[in-house]
Order: structure tokens, then sequence, then C-alpha cells
């Protein structure tokens, strides 16, 4: 038995309210006006500013609220699906831009889904799905290329020690290449061995401090 179910544009799922961006601007001055104004612990730069401009996030915060709805509206969408040019990475623009589309999917189980799909000049169509289980999952990020740990440490001096990364991680290379070789065997397929691994970061958030995962 085949299930259908609507996709509607992610975008719709994330947007905020009135009373969303209401609620959020007076938790930004009640950081203010606490003196806390580094509420994300970004910390400072080398000219002992701080990074997160807590007054700027205010300001951009009443300004969307002008604009805001005051009911947040799915809107479904049907294929072909509105497609949209984004860069690949926003921290790399040289790499070039896809073509992209995200949607949810509700289901009748009370679960969502978020489809991913992406269309470039090397690849005609990729499909991501990813099961949400929490609505701020729902929120749509920058795409963004998984790099190895060497070079982007010598990149952002702010990405922790090897040390601290495989803390982090929670897992030794060793017992991530165990896992591999149970799952692959698990396949039958013959011929299929490693052969390389290496730590790896995903950067993503703003351009001005970028999440990081590893």
């Amino acid at each position: 038995m085949f299930l259908y179910a609507k996709v509607y544009d992610a975008s719709t799922y994330t947007e905020k309210t009135k009373e969303e961006w209401q609620a959020e601007i007076e938790k930004l001055k009640g950081y203010a006006a606490a003196g806390n104004l580094d509420p994300e612990n970004w910390g400072t730069d080398e000219n002992g500013n701080y990074v997160y401009d807590i007054y700027g996030e205010i300001e951009k915060a009443e300004e969307a609220y002008k604009t805001a709805p005051e009911k947040r509206e799915m809107k479904p969408v049907e294929p072909p699906f509105p497609f949209r040019d984004e860069l690949i990475d926003p921290f790399f623009p040289e790499l070039g831009s896809i073509n992209s589309f995200y949607g949810i999917v509700p289901v009748e189980d009370g679960n969502y889904y978020r489809y991913e799909m992406v269309k470039s000049n090397s690849m005609p169509m990729q499909v991501f799905i990813k099961k949400i289980s929490d609505f701020s999952d729902m929120e749509e990020s920058r795409r963004s290329l998984w790099t190895d740990y060497v070079s982007m440490k010598a990149l952002y001096s702010w990405l922790p020690d090897e040390e601290k990364l495989v803390s982090d991680i929670g897992i030794s290379m060793e017992d991530a290449k165990k896992i591999s070789d149970e799952k692959v065997s698990g396949l039958n397929l013959e011929g299929m061995e490693m052969t390389a691994s290496e730590y790896a970061v995903e950067m993503g958030g703003i351009a001005e401090f970028p999440d990081w995962k590893i």
C-alpha cells in the first residue's frame, strides 16, 4: 500500500509570526538590560569587540516584526517543485552554485520529514530526506561541504585542537572504522574496503561566526 502526503514549502514552516518576533525582541532586550551582551557566547574579535551584535539583532528583529504574518500559513507545493539558485558554500563562493528545493512533509503518524533536492552540473539530482524530531530542525541552513579538519583548522584558528575534537566526537577513528566495516560487510559486496579516513568538519550558519559539526 502506498501512502501519499502533501509537500510544503519549508520556508512557510519556519517563518516567524508577529507573536514569535515580539517574544524574540523581548528576550534580546532582556539580555541587554541585564548587561548580557553576548548571550550566544560568541566571544570577542581581535579588537575586543563582541562578535555578537545584540543591538543589531534587536534592530533586525524589530524590522522583521513589521512584515511578519499574524499566523503561520503552510504553503503546499506540487511538482515541478520551485527550485532556487544558492551558493554551494557561503564561505567559498568560487565553488559556484546549485539549484535546490527544501520541503516539509507531515505524515499521518505525526512525524515530519525534511526533503532536500539538489541539482548541479555534476549531478542531475540528489535527494536527501531527514526525519525531524524537533520543530527547530525544520529551519533551513545554508548548504555547506564537509572539509577535512587539518585544512579547515589552518583557515579557522578558533576550531578546537585535535584532542578536543576527538573528545567531542566521542568515538575514536579505530572504533568508527570497525562500525563502518560491519555495515559494509552486511551488504555482502566483494572488494569493498576502506582506503582512507580523516576527521572532518562541516561549516554552516552565518559567515561572521559559523557553526561547525564533526
